[in-house]
């Protein structure tokens, strides 16, 4: 059985500069567009503490405390990541890192940390600030259940360690299952707090997986303050570009090398009816639907209908091509293929694509007249036959 490694926590990571530290003999004082984070851990005594996506570890002692002063452009979650030497992966012994904190930053806000170095999630936090404080509501109760998620997974790899396979799978049933107490957990809070920073941060780790119609429900609600900057903006400009290829909105245009080394300009196919797939080699459904979608091609391709594939792949630039050309060769897919290049022009993000195969059919005027995610043929079918009157 093939372990996967989780790193447990409710906040994304990002590296780069976010935060200043306080000066030598500068006193924190009420200025809004700081945060004062006072930490007492136990056990924590040389080890460093950071606040990502903050890069600094400048603090002050201060009763007991380390005083840390942050300058934030946007309220935002951090995690706050203690530099312990004993968090290290030792399969054998199914030693796994404990999970980190994650905390709500607020202009403005004093919090206050206490807890173990040794089990930093666990962490008790206060402020008298009443966003930091819902946010707390749901931190919590997901601190437990992440704690529970880390010590399933611990014996997880003891057991796989011991080559106890039964056991083993017994307990990735169970760390699975608390997995989805963490996310109807995160869905739950949301929904009971649909107006709160906190839940716009918590919204933020699951929206891309929701329907859109479903998202967008739940998003259009929080304060319009709230949506122009951070995690805010970040949603919001999804959606923008969602909206933009819904059905009955132009295309966007786009001129692309393809596959043969010739330019795929979508201008120049206006009065053809056109199929725009997203896929990967990677993405088992979009392999799997090839079939089908070849039997579409050789149907209605002397009718006016064109297929472009726009391929999303990871990895550097010469496997990424040798991958999708080997899956396009490997599928024996004819139509015209254009490898999606963030550098050049992230069509992924253009069309607020997040599920992989998502298919689009675009009108002989140009006009988007279906969206489809998933690898279901009937609703792709019934389109095509409606628009080319069988």
């Amino acid at each position: 059985m093939k372990t996967v490694y989780l790193i447990i926590g409710t906040a994304m990571l990002f590296f780069g500069r976010g935060a200043e530290s306080c000066k030598a003999g500068e006193k924190p004082g009420a200025d809004p567009d700081y945060t004062v984070v006072k930490i007492k851990m136990a056990d924590a005594a040389g080890y460093k503490i950071d606040f990502y996506p903050a890069t600094t570890d400048t603090y002050r002692e201060e009763n007991g405390y380390r005083l840390y002063r942050f300058k934030i452009p946007y309220n935002r979650t951090y995690l706050l990541v203690i530099r312990n030497p004993s968090f290290k992966v030792i399969p054998q012994e199914g030693v796994i890192p404990p999970p980190q904190l994650t905390l709500f930053l607020k202009r403005g806000a004093e919090i206050t940390i206490e807890g173990d170095a040794k089990m930093p999630v666990l962490a008790r936090v206060t402020s008298s600030d009443a966003d930091v404080m819902e946010y707390e509501i749901f931190r919590a109760k997901q601190a437990q259940i992440e704690y529970r998620l880390w010590e399933a997974t611990g014996r997880q790899v003891k057991l796989e360690a011991g080559k106890d396979t039964a056991g083993a799978a017994a307990m990735a049933q169970k760390a699975r299952d608390i997995l989805e107490e963490k996310s109807a957990w995160e869905r739950e809070f949301v929904k009971e707090h649909p107006q709160s920073w906190g839940a716009l941060e918590i919204f933020g780790l699951f929206y891309q997986h929701m329907d859109s119609g479903e998202a967008w429900a739940i998003f259009k609600n929080f304060p319009a303050a709230y949506k122009e900057a951070g995690m805010g903006k970040e949603i919001a400009g999804f959606f923008a570009a969602l909206h933009a290829t819904q059905p009955g909105n132009p295309v966007l245009a786009f001129k692309q090398e393809g596959i043969d080394g010739k330019p795929v300009d979508l201008d120049a196919l206006k009065g053809r009816v056109l199929i725009i797939d997203f896929w990967g080699s990677w993405c088992g459904p979009c392999r799997r639907s090839h079939p089908h979608l070849k039997a579409v091609y050789e149907k209605y391709r002397n009718k006016g209908l064109e297929i472009i594939g726009i391929a999303q792949e990871g990895g550097t630039g010469k496997s990424r091509d040798s991958l999708w050309r080997e899956a396009v060769r490997e599928d024996g897919i004819p139509w015209l293929h254009v490898l999606n290049d963030p550098e050049k022009l992230d069509l992924v993000k253009a069309y607020s694509v997040t599920a992989f195969p998502t298919k689009l059919i675009i009108d002989r005027e140009g006009k988007i007249v279906f969206r489809l995610t998933g690898s279901s043929s009937e609703a792709l079918d019934r389109k095509l036959q409606e628009m080319f009157n069988y």
